[in-house]
């Protein structure tokens, strides 16, 4: 028998003042990351600039595990990227004055035709068919929560969905200092000269950049010499006497002894100890 569990069932509508709300929070929580919860009967946020679109004439409340009530101010839209850049809509959001956290209702996604799936510790949440295309990929955390971090645009009033495992891109700033990447921060007249003999296929001639490589600036320092002395010298005996004290040991001498002192002569380098 498979352990994956599927949530795949569907409801209808159920007009209601009071909705459920029960979760079990992590002390951090960011703004952009919203957790999924099968005990949250609406999805629901105190972030109002998630929002794309809100209907003002919604007046609800929430109810918390310990049977106090919040009000339910307004209701909205969320609008997400998918993958390829494809445009989904979360609908029926519901905007908690003074809530701390972003709940995606799992109930409320298999309603509106998802299929929700847990196995190995991630949940994924993909269309049903005929296209079957995976939405989301959440892994299960420390202390058994599904995060998923959405990340907002303000200036455009639209989000991007993305799983919590992030990929970045670093681009070059010209031509020049990308084959300097490529060859492994090799210098600019190193470079030249592989292009002028004719040593790499396809090399340019490379123009020196004005700026610095900060890879180069840390991966390349050198710790300075340290300044020549001209050394001091004992001219007779006893002059200069040179001692160093040693301990404690961890194993005592047969006297009980744990440390020792030595005295080293400059001029005849005769030791005591």
């Amino acid at each position: 028998m498979s352990n994956r569990s599927s949530a795949n069932i569907t409801r209808e509508n159920i007009g209601q003042d009071n909705v459920l709300l029960a979760c079990n929070m992590a002390e951090k929580n960011s703004d952009d990351i919203w957790f999924l919860d099968s005990s949250c009967s609406n999805h629901m946020t105190g972030n109002k600039a998630h929002f794309s679109s809100l209907d003002q004439s919604v007046k609800s409340q929430v109810t918390l595990g310990t049977d106090s009530k919040v009000s339910v101010m307004r209701k909205g839209e969320v609008k997400i990227f998918i993958k390829k850049g494809e445009k989904k809509i979360i609908a029926d959001v519901y905007y908690v004055l003074g809530m701390r956290c972003n709940l995606l209702s799992i109930g409320q996604l298999v309603q509106k035709c998802y299929n929700v799936f847990f196995e190995n510790d991630v949940c994924t949440i993909m269309d049903r068919a005929p296209s079957k295309r995976c939405i989301a990929e959440v892994k299960m955390t420390k202390n058994r929560m599904f995060p998923l971090r959405i990340r907002a645009d303000l200036k455009n009033k639209e989000v991007i969905a993305a799983v919590t495992q992030e990929a970045f891109l670093s681009v070059p700033k010209n031509e020049n200092w990308l084959w300097h990447l490529r060859f492994g921060h090799l210098n600019f007249g190193g470079l030249n000269l592989l292009s002028k003999k004719g040593m790499v296929r396809g090399l340019p001639l490379i123009e020196k950049p004005d700026s610095l490589c900060e890879g180069c600036i840390l991966g390349k320092r050198h710790r300075e010499s340290f300044p020549s002395r001209k050394s001091i010298r004992a001219k007779a005996p006893l002059e200069i006497v040179h001692l160093d004290l040693c301990g404690p040991m961890q194993t005592p001498s047969l006297a009980g002894k744990q440390y020792f002192l030595t005295f080293i002569n400059d001029f005849t380098r005769k030791t005591w100890v």
